[in-house]
């Protein structure tokens, strides 16, 4: 990848590249970048590190593999406003002095070289050898875990999902997820992947490989795109959490109605936020149907559809107050649940879900 080389009498060589092709690597770097940022902390910067475009924020770090020999940082902003504009197809690249230089045609830009020290310092590109495959259902088991992770940043190893070689687990304390997956190649007994970095993982297509560097884990993705992050530290209460899951033969099972999907989307609109920063909506059963209700300070939203269910065993006191982010994607796994006495168990293929003191009976 990356651009082609041509003759130059500055000390570095002009590079010429598709400009699409830089927007790309751009994009794909954006998780580490902060555009809106007013600080000089370095998350405004994307650098060109010799092989590589990177970025790295409080967060996350994010590499693209491109060829350009350059070892620069500058101001993302303005770069990429300027070159979306462009409606040249290739560009040029140079570095001299203090200026990293563009120009294509008839346009010049030139922006001042922020920073010229090497990521490979402090953060260096694994070797290929050392990234082993993912899991194959490792976004998807994500993806169910990270709901259950405490939104408050001073709840320590809460604040993540803990992954070993036989489950992921999550837990707010109130909240906890199981689930089971084949990671018998993770070189750690275990690792804590901090809430803050997994939506950036989600969004990152095709992840194939990882490599674990204490305190560094990276992700690598087929087109070369990897993303890295500091793992948390600390004892995490996966035994704990474990003998809390048990077994459910002292629980009662029920199944949603078809269609709660659809009600649970429009109901998330006026969904609030409760006391824990996340957002729910509320469930609870008036006679021969199933009520479903949000409600904020500018509205409220209730729709009722029709449900079967033993008007003894399931109480109209009974409500379930639960994020309906979470709900659907349940949904797309089972529409089965378990109630305890103040709790609501999903159990589907490979996971077990608990919300505890949410439920009111």
């Amino acid at each position: 990848m990356g651009g082609v080389f041509t003759h130059s009498p500055t000390l570095f060589e002009v590079i010429c590249m598709l400009r699409k092709e830089l927007l790309n690597a751009i994009d794909c770097v954006l998780p580490g970048i902060d555009l809106n940022s007013e600080s000089i902390d370095g998350s405004e910067l994307i650098t060109f590190d010799d092989d590589y475009v990177r970025s790295l924020n409080n967060n996350v770090s994010a590499s693209f593999p491109m060829e350009t020999h350059i070892e620069a940082s500058v101001n993302a902003n303005c770069l990429i406003k300027i070159l979306s504009k462009l409606d040249y197809d290739k560009v040029d690249i140079d570095l001299i002095g203090d200026k990293l230089i563009i120009r294509c045609k008839n346009s010049t830009l030139k922006l001042q070289i922020l920073d010229r020290v090497s990521f490979s310092k402090f953060l260096p590109i694994p070797k290929d050898n050392l990234f082993i495959k993912l899991p194959d259902k490792f976004v998807d088991c994500l993806k169910l875990a990270i709901f259950s992770t405490s939104k408050k940043t001073n709840d320590g190893v809460l604040t993540g999902v803990y992954l070993d070689k036989s489950q992921m687990i999550s837990s707010d304390d109130y909240r906890i997820s199981v689930i089971d997956i084949d990671f018998s190649n993770l070189n750690a007994d275990y690792l804590i992947i901090p809430n803050k970095v997994v939506c950036d993982i989600l969004k990152t297509k095709d992840l194939v490989y990882f490599c674990y560097l204490k305190p560094w884990l990276y992700l690598k993705s087929k087109s070369g795109l990897i993303i890295s992050f500091l793992l948390i530290e600390g004892d995490y209460p996966a035994v704990k959490i474990r003998e809390i899951v048990g077994n459910m033969d002292d629980s009662i099972k029920y199944s949603f109605p078809k269609g709660l999907s659809e009600v649970v989307d429009r109901a998330e609109i006026l969904s609030w936020e409760d006391e824990d920063l996340s957002n729910v909506i509320k469930l609870f059963r008036k006679g021969k149907n199933l009520i479903v209700s949000g409600k904020r300070d500018v509205g409220e939203y209730i729709e009722r559809i029709e449900w079967v269910v033993n008007e003894d065993e399931f109480s109209e006191d009974t409500i379930i107050v639960i994020n309906p982010s979470f709900l659907r994607e349940i949904l797309t796994k089972t529409n089965s649940f378990y109630l305890r006495k103040n709790s609501i168990i999903f159990s589907g293929d490979g996971f077990v879900h608990i919300v505890m003191s949410k439920v009111l009976v």
